[in-house]
């Protein structure tokens, strides 16, 4: 009995070191912690919109959840994350990355691949681009 109990204390807190965000269409790791600070007032509003948890799939069928946790006129704090997708042997996980503002557009820098991403609406398009590809979504507000 001792040992069941130790051994359920151990898988709750191997669990606990991530929360998954669960949303209608999008599944994917965040860290235990997130911080979304609400940008200041001299932040324009098209750029303060971005400030908050996007979620979609890339058209190539894989989750993606984007936190902007904190922007200012130039620069963005972010998490990145993304789900499963065997069949091009990517697994889940995620990423803090700081982008900056360009225009009305945010950029995030993910070592060779580039993520931009553009309001439309209510959305967010998101374009991934590397070298050899660019694959793209549209991102709804998760909070």
């Amino acid at each position: 009995m001792r040992k069941l109990l130790v051994l359920a204390v151990v898988l709750v807190l191997l669990g606990s070191g991530c929360a998954t965000v669960t949303g209608g269409w999008s599944r994917t790791p965040l860290p235990a912690t997130i911080n979304i600070v609400p940008p200041s007032p001299d932040v324009p509003p098209q750029i303060a919109a971005y400030s908050g948890i996007w979620e979609g799939i890339w058209d190539i069928g894989l989750n993606v959840t984007i936190v902007i946790e904190q922007i200012t006129n130039e620069e963005v704090i972010a998490i990145y994350s993304w789900g499963t997708l065997p069949r091009r042997n990517i697994t889940e996980g995620w990423r803090g990355v700081i982008g900056h503002v360009q225009n009305d557009s945010i950029v995030l820098q993910l070592g060779v691949a580039k993520v931009t991403l553009k309001m439309s609406g209510k959305n967010v398009n998101a374009e991934y681009r590397t070298v050899s590809s660019i694959v793209y979504a549209v991102l709804g507000r998760k909070n």
